[in-house]
């Protein structure tokens, strides 16, 4: 029988299809230095709820969250970068990818930290 060498993480999505632009105003990608690592979604008007392996053992204050774009390789109006002030897990596991689940408090609309500009 084959080994199991314990849980895996996807890397791509498979069967999908692009997006109407801004179809989705509620997905978030988590940045660090202007280059996309995860994803996210905004539940709620300051916080980002996405998985724990995402930002598990990083510096929050490196973390950026982006609103508003549709494709990350361009300038686009309508994007908006926001801080990230506060990180809330729930006894994630990384071991076992138990609790794999995050919120992430990001400062009020407009607030940035770096050298994003919408």
């Amino acid at each position: 029988p084959p080994v199991s060498l314990g849980p895996t993480l996807a890397s791509e999505i498979v069967g999908g299809r692009p997006a109407q632009p801004h179809a989705w105003p509620f997905m978030v990608s988590l940045q660090r230095r202007g280059g996309h690592f995860c994803g996210g979604t905004l539940v709620a008007p300051n916080f980002v709820m996405s998985a724990a392996h995402c930002v598990n053992g990083m510096n929050s204050q490196t973390v950026q969250a982006v609103l508003g774009a549709h494709n990350l390789r361009q300038r686009e109006s309508t994007r908006q970068i926001f801080a990230v002030q506060r990180v809330f897990e729930n006894g994630f596991n990384a071991r076992e990818l138990l609790n794999d689940i995050v919120l992430l408090q990001v400062g009020p609309a407009g607030q940035r930290r770096g050298a994003g500009r919408p």
